[in-house]
């Protein structure tokens, strides 16, 4: 025979104690916070790369057109060479880049020089990106020489550049 087993509830113990809830809106809380704590971190990260991608393309532009004059302007010119850089794009619109006066010329007269991305039909005041940069040549022997970019990210350049290097040949064509 079955024995009829009633369950009794005592009055007042339905749901959470405030210390329970008090306890889950705790750790609720120090998660969130974890979480909002990582925007800055990714925000930055994020930015760096902006940053590296910029130097980068620029630094491929330059050496592209250096090794790409020499059969135009000569062996004995190619360090007088002042590349235009090429348009980048921006958000589905062409970018310019400038310098304070004009269309910039890549100098390469060791120096640092700066550059800034505005795209077109904006005013000079607005400056979607900025670099600075030092280009540096120097013979390595007769028929090679050595183009050495420091590339320092912002239109300030604060901290280490980016560094990059690459030689160019006169192959006597």
């Amino acid at each position: 025979m079955k024995k009829d087993v009633k369950h009794v509830r005592a009055k007042g113990n339905g749901g959470f104690s405030m210390v329970e809830v008090s306890l889950a809106l705790l750790v609720a809380a120090v998660g969130l916070f974890a979480v909002i704590g990582l925007f800055p971190v990714g925000l930055e990260m994020n930015r760096k790369a902006i940053d590296e991608t910029y130097s980068s393309f620029f630094a491929d532009s330059v050496f592209a057109s250096y090794k790409g004059a020499i059969q135009y302007v000569g062996w004995d010119a190619i360090e007088s060479y002042e590349p235009i850089p090429p348009n980048t794009i921006n958000r589905g619109a062409d970018v310019v880049w400038k310098n304070s006066q004009s269309e910039v010329l890549i100098r390469a007269d060791g120096n640092i020089n700066t550059i800034r991305f505005i795209p077109e039909n904006m005013s000079d005041d607005y400056v979607d990106h900025a670099l600075r940069y030092r280009l540096q040549f120097s013979d390595i022997g007769t028929r090679r020489k050595a183009l050495r970019l420091e590339v320092w990210p912002g239109e300030f350049g604060a901290g280490k550049p980016e560094v990059f290097y690459t030689e160019i040949f006169d192959y006597g064509i």
